[in-house]
């Protein structure tokens, strides 16, 4: 399992060491409130482990609109001015992890020109993640959506294997259970995934991405354009 943070293993080392130095190691598990919205002392979190989501609520309930993993930087809206978060960052598979304050990466990023551009290309990419997923919840199906979030988790995690019950899924997506429970077995008969006891192995992401709708591979090619490579 990856326990480092990508970007921050990509800057100078002085600067990285500032960063980490002055943030908190945190554990996180599932449903867990990494970030919450309009935090009085805002913070900014490097994943190097698991999976989260940037979630909004809704009806009492939290649909995700983007994922993060070890690779990219959550939170850093606000630090080049004013901002109140209403999305909230929640733990969707346990892991670990750094938030630093929102204050302390401004001023890194002020300094060092590298940290300031991949903060800058990393808030275009969770942009991109939330307005694909609006797109992808209005016109695509719950079988498409299933197999396309599942592509995009094992790519955030670099694995083909992760935990996640259906009713996990469902929630994260914002579907019901029954119909991740359909969508899956269907995938399962195809010997696209192997499924079993919240347990998800992908045995060929080849074809369950032609089962998928396009938003995964759109993703991937934004990333590629962004950092030079799709995770």
């Amino acid at each position: 399992m990856t326990h480092i943070n990508h970007v921050l293993a990509s800057l100078d080392p002085q600067v990285s060491g500032e960063l980490l130095c002055a943030g908190r190691r945190i554990e996180f598990g599932l449903g867990d409130a990494v970030i919450q919205p309009r935090q009085s002392a805002p913070e900014v979190f490097f994943p190097t482990s698991g999976l989260v989501t940037i979630s909004v609520a809704i009806e009492n309930e939290h649909v995700a609109t983007a994922m993060a993993s070890h690779s990219d930087v959550v939170g850093s809206e606000g630090i080049f001015g004013d901002y109140q978060r209403f999305t909230s960052v929640l733990g969707q598979i346990p892991g670990t992890g750094y938030l630093v304050s929102i204050k302390i990466v401004a001023d890194a990023a002020n300094r060092d020109l590298r940290f300031k551009t991949l903060v800058d290309r990393e808030q275009i990419f969770m942009l991109a993640q939330a307005q694909q997923t609006a797109a992808c919840n209005a016109r695509h199906s719950a079988r498409q959506r299933v197999a396309s979030w599942i592509l995009r988790i094992i790519a955030a995690l670099n694995s083909n294997r992760f935990c996640m019950t259906q009713f996990d899924l469902a929630h994260m997506i914002g579907i019901e259970r029954a119909t991740v429970s359909v969508a899956a077995g269907w995938l399962a008969d195809l010997k696209a995934i192997k499924y079993k006891r919240g347990r998800i192995e992908v045995l060929s992401a080849e074809l369950l991405a032609h089962y998928a709708c396009e938003c995964h591979s759109r993703l991937a090619e934004n990333r590629r354009r962004l950092f030079g490579y799709a995770k």
